[in-house]
């Protein structure tokens, strides 16, 4: 019940569709393709996970701006993909246009510089401008687990805490 069944139903009408992580950037599949069956799930998420798990992990790691959901990845690999960018972790703050706001945390390579209509505008280049960042925070260092995951809540603590 409840979310799974809402999956279903979307899958079923062939309007779902999910982000190809790890393969081309800008890429989505079908659903049908992405999540095909219990067994994928399973196999994707280490064989414990349930559909709504699954499904559920995925809200980490997006912004909801004005009814779009944005996939922060997409964006990240947009930035880093600016000569100037050494790392760069995108987090949402809340808006009260637009609900949340899409902000990047951006370390600059040693020596480099670059401004927030630079990155923007390179980021334009990729991506639909709804999923554009409203603003930028520059740090020294951009916070990392020990296995170098993106540490979202230190991510979305420096965009709050940012004019």
């Amino acid at each position: 019940a409840g979310l799974a069944d809402a999956f279903a139903r979307a899958r079923a009408s062939g309007r779902l569709e999910t982000p190809a992580h790890g393969r081309h950037r800008n890429t989505v599949l079908p659903a049908e393709v992405a999540l095909a069956s219990d067994i994928t799930v399973g196999h994707a998420f280490g064989g414990t996970a349930s559909l709504e798990s699954a499904l559920a992990g995925c809200r980490s790691v997006t912004v909801n701006s004005g009814g779009e959901k944005i996939f922060v990845e997409e964006v990240e690999q947009a930035l880093k993909e600016h000569p100037a960018v050494y790392d760069a972790v995108v987090t949402g703050r809340p808006s009260q246009r637009w609900g949340q706001e899409v902000v990047a945390v951006v370390q600059l390579t040693g020596g480099a510089r670059a401004d927030e209509g630079s990155l923007r505008a390179a980021c334009a280049e990729r991506l639909a401008s709804f999923k554009l960042p409203k603003a930028f925070v520059f740090v020294d260092t951009v916070e990392r687990s020990p296995a170098g995951k993106a540490d979202y809540a230190w991510a979305r603590k420096m965009a709050e805490e940012a004019p």
